[in-house]
Formats: C-alpha cells, structure tokens, sequence
C-alpha cells in the first residue's frame, strides 16, 4: 500500500493515541457475589487481548517509520530536516538572547550620558 508521508504522519498519531488508549489492569476486586475464579480468567483474557493490539499496533507504528524514513532518505527530506532543526536552535538561542536583561553604559558625550540603561535588548535598542 503506498500513502503519502502527510497520511503516514496522521496514521502514527492515531497508532500512539490508541496504544495510550489501552488498558493493562492486572489487578481484580471482586464481591461476594461473584465468581473469583470467572473474574480472574476474564481480567487475565482482557491482558493477554490488548497486550496483544499494543504487539500489532507497535509492530505497525515502526514499520511504517522504516518505510517513512527510507522515504525520506531517498528524496533528501533528511537533509531539509536536519536544516530545519539546526534553524529551530538557532531561533532558540537568539530568542534567549535578545529577551535577556541588558545593562549598558552609555558611552556618549559628556552632556548625553547617564544612567547604564536597564532592560531587555529589544527595548534598550527602541530607546537608541
């Protein structure tokens, strides 16, 4: 089956949020009008069943990331990735940076000098 890699996106998205979705209770309260022995067998069953789904649906998952990522391999969407990756730390760090506090002194004539002028760079370079 061929997909597109957009849908491939959205096909792990749902494999994730129904392998969050499984429940592995591997205890059991039972009442006095119960059956133990019927209730354990039950609970053990339900285990074994969505131990099972989260096998298939993770078996599913990192196949279709091979395929993704042999995709992706051969028509270069690595290298673009990587790009993108290296942009976003940048942004990152120069975000970080310009909202950092700043003190600086003016170094100005005599007549214009004051204070060391506080605040986040962006401001300080409004005033100037």
């Amino acid at each position: 089956m061929n997909i597109t890699l957009r849908k491939a996106a959205v096909v792990q998205t749902a494999i994730n949020e129904a392998v969050k979705a499984l429940e592995f209770e591997t205890s059991v309260s039972v009442n006095e009008f119960q059956d133990p022995e019927a209730e354990i067998v039950r609970a053990a069953a339900e285990l074994k069943t969505n131990i099972a789904r989260r096998d298939g649906l993770i078996g599913a998952l990192y196949e279709i990331r091979s395929a993704v990522n042999h995709a992706n391999y051969g028509s270069g969407v690595n290298d673009k990735l990587a790009a993108v990756a290296r942009l976003e730390k940048d942004i990152q760090f120069y975000n970080g940076l310009v909202w950092k506090p700043l003190c600086w002194q003016a170094s100005w004539p005599r007549s214009r000098t004051g204070p060391a002028i506080h605040g986040p760079a962006s401001t300080v370079w409004k005033i100037l």
